[in-house]
């Protein structure tokens, strides 16, 4: 067959008018069959040719900044855009974003398949000029922006934030007092705090009902929204001083990811928080607090990986030792192969200063029905000294704290009554300066015990019972 030659004059043509929005129509001899997504792609996947072409990784991205759709109802589906669905697409269009970008790449502005973002450390006015350098590169590439879908500047990460939007309301005296602790940590960053708080504060008075109303749960939601913005929530910057914060009690694990500013002072980047699983709850107290370690590498290993040395800092002293430990069970001994790849320093804390992780690992809502946090059953200290409690009655304290088992050979135990017992109470408070101090402590709710007393309890584990102090 033989095609006439063309002959100006004589050819014909149909010029076909672009739509009211300028894109252009489609081609008359288009497929009469037009293939749905599903079968275009099983079709197409096998004949294409896969780009390996690396896509940038988002954690790396937003590292970096320290500082700082289109689709036809009818016609003949003729793709202007790159399509959806194709296993060579997101490779292909990330090629073609750093072309038209190269020359600005990693200095003010990074692309993430068709996101866009453009930073600057200098004035609005130089950053006004790069966004419209931008701008204006995008045109030229034919690509079109949605100013709906623009934003200013980067939101947090929710996923750092769950531990704190998830803390659920408390029911209890001693929840309040944990989620205050929590909340006093960060009080010089959170302006009107204790305007904030004064409906919290009142349920920890002495004689007061415990009652959870409207005033308690919209201080209780305002501190929580407070926790999540700036300046207590600040974004990651790897060049700071690191440091990881973690803690588990018998039930949950928790943990704050913080860097020192320039003011000095520590402001948290992420906070963490897991309740363990059946088997975990059997694991020993040590291996628990290592497992709260691990989960917060492993949460945060994209952030700890990018900086410099950090310190993790923990309040079981124990753990200093776990890197010269010869003899590691299996479990530890994975553990050891994962620290190896990070560099840090793990530094001992007392647990009285580490008020953020350990009220993290004790929301009330992570405490299953049952089960007790064993660090709380060992935590019954002597107040009193032996000097101070005469030896008779020294000897029938021993009797009823030990299995009883020589009960029998003690002399007869003189029954007191209750004016006897009280003046007995009375000169034994008289004689000891240490149970005076942490007696007031405790009434004035204080933050802490002063260290002289050598105490190695928190005020927040203390309470003056009515009527017996």
């Amino acid at each position: 067959m033989k095609l006439p030659p063309h002959r100006p004059g004589v050819d014909h043509e149909v010029n076909l008018q672009p739509d009211k929005n300028g894109n252009e129509p489609p081609l008359p001899w288009g497929p009469l069959y037009n293939m749905s997504r599903e079968e275009l792609s099983a079709a197409a996947a096998p004949v294409l040719f896969r780009d390996r072409y690396p896509l940038p990784l988002i954690a790396e991205t937003l590292q970096n900044l320290a500082k700082a759709k289109w689709f036809t109802k009818f016609g003949l589906y003729e793709w202007l855009v790159c399509p959806f669905g194709l296993s060579g697409a997101p490779a292909s269009f990330q090629r073609y974003m750093n072309s038209v970008l190269r020359e600005w790449l990693d200095d003010f502005v990074t692309a993430y398949l068709d996101d866009v973002l453009i930073y600057s450390s200098g004035s609005k006015a130089d950053h006004e000029a790069k966004v419209r350098r931008v701008l204006q590169a995008l045109a030229d590439a034919g690509l079109h922006l949605d100013p709906a879908k623009c934003e200013k500047g980067i939101a947090c990460d929710p996923e750092k934030q769950r531990a704190i939007r998830e803390w659920e309301a408390p029911t209890t005296v001693k929840g309040v007092r944990s989620f205050l602790g929590f909340a006093n940590y960060y009080r010089i960053f959170i302006p009107d705090y204790a305007k904030i708080t004064q409906s919290l504060d009142a349920l920890l008075k002495k004689g007061t009902a415990f009652h959870w109303g409207r005033a308690e749960n919209e201080a209780f939601q305002e501190l929580k929204r407070r926790f999540c913005e700036s300046p207590v929530l600040k974004q990651w910057d790897p060049s700071l001083p690191t440091f990881l914060e973690t803690d588990c009690s018998g039930y949950a694990l928790g943990g704050v990811l913080s860097q020192e500013g320039p003011d000095g002072r520590r402001h948290a980047c992420a906070f963490f928080s897991k309740r363990l699983s059946p088997a975990e709850y059997n694991y020993p107290i040590h291996d628990k607090e290592m497992l709260a370690i691990m989960r917060c590498l492993d949460n945060w290993n994209a952030e700890l990986r990018s900086c410099g040395p950090f310190t993790i800092l923990t309040d079981h002293r124990n753990l200093e030792y776990f890197a010269t430990r010869q003899k590691l069970t299996e479990r530890q001994s994975r553990w050891a192969a994962e620290l190896s790849q990070f560099d840090f320093k793990l530094e001992y804390r007392p647990g009285s200063e580490a008020v953020v992780p350990d009220a993290l690992s004790r929301r009330e809502q992570d405490k299953p029905q049952g089960i007790d946090d064993e660090r709380e059953q060992g935590r019954m200290i002597q107040l009193i000294p032996d000097s101070a409690i005469p030896s008779s009655t020294r000897a029938c304290i021993n009797a009823m704290s030990s299995d009883c088992s020589e009960a029998s050979t003690l002399p007869k135990m003189k029954v007191f009554e209750v004016a006897d017992l009280q003046q007995l109470w009375d000169e034994t408070v008289a004689k000891d300066s240490i149970f005076r101090a942490a007696y007031k402590a405790v009434r004035d709710r204080e933050r802490a015990f002063p260290p002289s007393l050598g105490l190695k309890i928190q005020i927040s584990e203390c309470a003056i019972d009515a009527g017996k102090g």
